[in-house]
């Protein structure tokens, strides 16, 4: 079989499910290596704001939905659930998750640790400081 050669993207219609795009992105280009020069791609430019204004919206509406959730559990006091108009409003229910102790698992049991967990690669944008803070301004 002959060199990997690398294929250009399919053009988008923008209307494409976006994690689909990234992994067909990473089949593509398994291989990435040098650099490409964005000055004047205004469109990257655009979408790395779009992407650093995302990520300080999620993080925002965490916080909110974080002081939501105590404001509702200050206001239950002692009680278990509320109701308004004589009717279920929210209630604090119990549920359970079970979580592997990674850490205890390798250590008590080297070899099921090894047999049993992977070590999968992602990629991840990575973006330098200086980036973020001039893209926050």
């Amino acid at each position: 079989m002959g060199a990997h050669r690398a294929r250009p993207a399919p053009a988008t219609t923008g209307q494409e499910p976006p994690d689909a795009l990234i992994e067909l992105y990473g089949r593509l280009h398994p291989d990435r290596s040098g650099e490409v020069v964005l000055d004047r791609d205004l469109d990257t430019q655009d979408a790395m704001a779009d992407y650093l204004a995302a990520v300080a919206e999620k993080a925002a509406a965490e916080k909110r939905r974080k002081a939501a959730q105590a404001r509702l559990v200050a206001a239950l006091g002692k009680a278990q659930m509320a109701v308004v108009q004589d009717k279920p409003f929210f209630s604090i229910e119990q549920s359970h998750k079970r979580t592997p102790d990674l850490a205890r698992l390798a250590e008590e049991f080297p070899e099921a640790y090894r047999a049993c967990v992977a070590d999968v690669p992602h990629d991840r944008i990575a973006i330098p400081t200086y980036v973020r803070k001039e893209y926050a301004a």
